[in-house]
């Protein structure tokens, strides 16, 4: 089939509707997210070099243009949204930093289920499986506790928003997407990039194209006007000889980026999976770009940013693991079981926290190993036997 200009990209093999069942879940879900942001310990401000910087451009929008570091003036549209929230309530800056950064995190979450319910995932697993990807890691929540690092909590809401876009064969609103992206997060130009070749290439139409030059305009103007932004740090960062391989697989073993994967280290492992890594090849170069990037600045930021880096396209990930849930949960029995895999964190924590035990709770062994356990007991007596020659 050749190449068209007129023709529309591809859309979702699979489109699940919504219903009254996600209009719950969803209420859960802000509700969940409202009372952690309610109950965490903020951490003091200055604890880290980026607060500053958020700060000040919250205070005024103007330094943007100024003296700041030019990979954290990149990131304005989160301290924008909270000088025009601070103006227009008259709640403090550090207050309109703490509600945007919850409703970044909120929206990620609820964006999050939404794709899996688009993906055929049934409402309560979906749910499950956005409570494991919310509550499994620490730098997921992180900008709840560093509210200043709202950033960090919508570049995690758009990156959902955006590969719902791409689902969904939707080029102009994943367009629109993308241009307001660059502005908050550099490494979510890799996502809007792929989606957009993706769309092209899978829907065989050149529609997608212009939005891609648009995207790299949009991404160059900000680059541009923040002194060079992220690609001027990390080039600084290379040719100052900082990293050499040696230091990375150094790094590669410090952070644990096994350990990010889990619990659901188990579901990517299955052939579902496999074949979802390669089919969303975007998806997944957008990983593999971001863990990349933060693996070359790991020795300039250490290594518990290593991880935030690393998770904020990790935690996207969960999506891959759709079509392994869908297979999982094709019973009621299996459905009740997985849907309770949250609980096994809260149990994880009751148990080993503050013991001898703790890095058993770090590395979320117990969720981990109660999804393997099901995964097998569903391979063992519920899995039925595909037909011979289906390869669907």
């Amino acid at each position: 089939m050749p190449f068209t200009f007129n023709r529309q990209p591809k859309r979702l093999a699979v489109f699940c509707p919504l219903d009254q069942y996600d209009l719950l879940a969803g209420l859960l879900i802000f509700l969940a997210v409202g009372l952690r942001a309610g109950t965490v310990t903020q951490i003091p401000f200055l604890t880290e070099q980026d607060m500053a910087s958020y700060r000040i451009m919250a205070l005024d929008p103007l330094a943007y243009f100024g003296d700041l570091p030019p990979h954290h003036a990149q990131r304005v549209l989160p301290s924008l949204a909270v000088w025009l929230l601070s103006s227009l309530s008259g709640l403090s800056t550090d207050a309109a930093f703490r509600l945007v950064s919850a409703l970044g995190i909120a929206s990620a979450h609820a964006a999050l289920y939404t794709v899996l319910r688009r993906l055929g995932v049934a409402s309560l697993p979906s749910l499950a499986s956005v409570l494991m990807a919310g509550l499994s890691q620490w730098p997921v929540f992180y900008p709840l506790r560093n509210v200043w690092q709202a950033c960090d909590a919508w570049g995690m809401a758009m990156s959902a928003l955006m590969v719902l876009a791409t689902l969904e064969g939707r080029w102009k609103q994943l367009v629109i997407l993308a241009v307001v992206s660059v502005f908050i997060r550099q490494n979510l130009i890799v996502l809007g990039c792929a989606a957009l070749l993706h769309l092209a290439i899978s829907g065989r139409s050149f529609r997608p194209l212009p939005g891609l030059a648009v995207l790299l305009a949009a991404f160059g103007l900000n680059t541009a006007v923040a002194g060079g932004g992220a690609g001027h740090a990390l080039y600084n960062h290379v040719a100052g000889s900082l990293v050499s391989v040696s230091s990375l697989l150094e790094v590669l073993f410090k952070t644990d980026v096994l350990w990010l994967s889990l619990p659901f280290l188990p579901l990517f492992l299955t052939r579902e999976s496999a074949r979802a890594f390669v089919t969303n090849w975007w998806l997944s170069l957008f990983a593999l770009a971001t863990l990349s990037q933060a693996l070359l600045v790991a020795h300039l930021g250490g290594i518990e940013n290593t991880q935030r880096l690393i998770m904020s396209a990790f935690w996207i990930l969960a999506v891959i693991a759709a079509p392994a849930i869908r297979s999982l949960c094709e019973n009621r029995l299996m459905t009740l079981l997985y849907a309770a895999t949250p609980l096994t964190l809260l149990a994880s924590r009751l148990l080993w926290n503050g013991t001898a035990f703790q890095s058993w709770h770090n590395y979320r062994l117990l969720p981990t190993l109660f999804l393997a356990a099901l995964l097998l007991a569903n391979l063992a007596f519920y899995r039925k036997p595909r037909p011979e020659g289906d390869e669907t």
